[in-house]
């Protein structure tokens, strides 16, 4: 095996026939040489670490900010990395309820936080918090309820992200400006998208944030203005969070499911090339929050083995981003796959895929032609994609399956066999 070498793999399940029971989620990994850490410090945390970054490096380097759970309670420490040593910024006692997320200022002065004090529902009051790295009073920056996600445009404007106690809760991008009183505006209003962990690309008036669309996360991109979205990672075998914009402003570090377990990646939003940055070569370990340092010649992650208290803070020795890229480009035409497992009882999987944003239908038909479901009806990006069908309620049986996008038509057969 050669270092750089890309594989993909799926793991299968065959009955005594030789067919396909069922069939893995594809496996992406690239082999590569152990990492070499500057040290690891141990960080318990409270929250699950895939919605909200808890780790940041100050924009002067010098510093490294991260959530630490102790006991019932949880804080942000500050790392000083020209000593090495460890202090702690908030005083939040056990009576209190959640924090989350983590930024820095431009000027290094303040960090930003979510918190709220209550862990009761109708009590919920998450703002966007400010707080010196030297420690001292917090102070509340926007009106409340689900506000998370903020990472800063300015010294004085602040993106965030603000949702609400509704049943269906869809958080969408607001702007708060900090030397107009604290004034909010928002910037999408979709209520499509589950928007997560903005970061912004200043060169390029661009924000890159996790998305989750009810079924899959993907990293997308808006303009600064909230006025365009689009998926630049749309692949339906992975979860993608936590994008985090290089300082070349071309790359998006992002955590991923693509090696079977959570790992650190990139892409270059240019040419579609993917890269590894992480392996962790320990069974049942998972890498987040990969965050490198302004200068790029450090590089953070959180890693986490067994359980939420089984968490580190690791500090790469050297720059982590040199690695062998490969291209995941978009699909070059429009197809449609053989359904899987097939023949199948009840249920089964069909792939297919478009190469440019199109009008898609995938309708079932029986041998005389009759509609029998529709699996998809809507305007889709390029990628690939997947869906389920249950046709636990219809008899055994040839069955066909059609996808139309645009101008391409495919048909397919199908058996049904209880």
């Amino acid at each position: 095996v050669n270092e750089g070498d890309t594989y993909f793999f799926r793991v299968a399940t065959y009955d005594s026939t030789g067919k396909i029971n069922s069939l893995s989620k594809p496996i992406m990994t690239i082999p590569g040489e152990p990492e070499q850490f500057a040290f690891s410090l141990p960080a318990s945390q409270r929250e699950s670490p895939l919605y909200y970054s808890g780790l940041a490096w100050s924009a002067n380097g010098k510093n490294l900010a991260f959530l630490k759970t102790s006991g019932n309670s949880v804080n942000i420490m500050n790392i000083d990395l020209s000593t090495m040593s460890v202090s702690q910024v908030t005083n939040y006692s056990g009576t209190e309820y959640r924090l989350l997320g983590l930024d820095w200022s431009p000027d290094s002065n303040w960090i930003s936080y979510s918190y709220t004090s209550s862990s009761t529902v109708y009590e919920l009051d998450y703002r966007i918090w400010l707080v010196s790295p030297n420690g001292g009073i917090p102070h509340s920056v926007t009106s409340g309820r689900v506000d998370a996600s903020a990472t800063w445009i300015s010294s004085m404007s602040i993106l965030f992200t603000k949702g609400s106690l509704e049943s269906v809760n869809i958080p969408e991008f607001y702007t708060v400006d900090l030397a107009n009183n604290n004034n909010e505006k928002q910037l999408t209003s979709d209520q499509n998208i589950y928007k997560y962990n903005p970061s912004i690309n200043h060169s390029r008036d661009l924000v890159a944030f996790c998305g989750y669309n009810g079924s899959v996360r993907f990293i997308y991109t808006m303009s600064l203005s909230g006025s365009y979205i689009e998926p630049i990672t749309p692949n339906i075998y992975w979860s993608d969070i936590h994008p985090f914009w290089l300082a070349d402003g071309q790359k998006i570090i992002f955590t991923s499911l693509r090696s079977g377990h959570y790992e650190i990646w990139s892409i270059n939003i240019e040419s579609n090339q993917i890269q590894q940055i992480t392996r962790s070569q320990k069974r049942g370990v998972e890498r987040f929050y990969g965050r490198p340092s302004p200068d790029g010649t450090q590089f953070a992650v959180l890693e986490l083995g067994s359980s939420l208290n089984d968490a580190t803070i690791q500090i790469l020795l050297n720059n982590a981003v040199n690695v062998d890229e490969y291209s995941e480009s978009l699909p070059r035409s429009h197809m449609l796959h053989q359904n899987y497992p097939n023949p199948f009882n009840s249920s089964t999987h069909i792939q297919y895929a478009v190469s440019s944003r199109q009008f898609v239908s995938l309708k079932v038909y029986d041998v005389l032609g009759n509609e029998i479901a529709v699996l998809v009806n809507e305007e889709k990006p390029a990628g690939s994609y997947e869906v389920e069908y249950n046709a636990s309620s219809l008899p055994s049986g040839v069955y066909f399956y059609q996808l139309n996008a645009g101008s391409f038509i495919e048909t397919k057969k199908m058996i049904l066999l209880k």
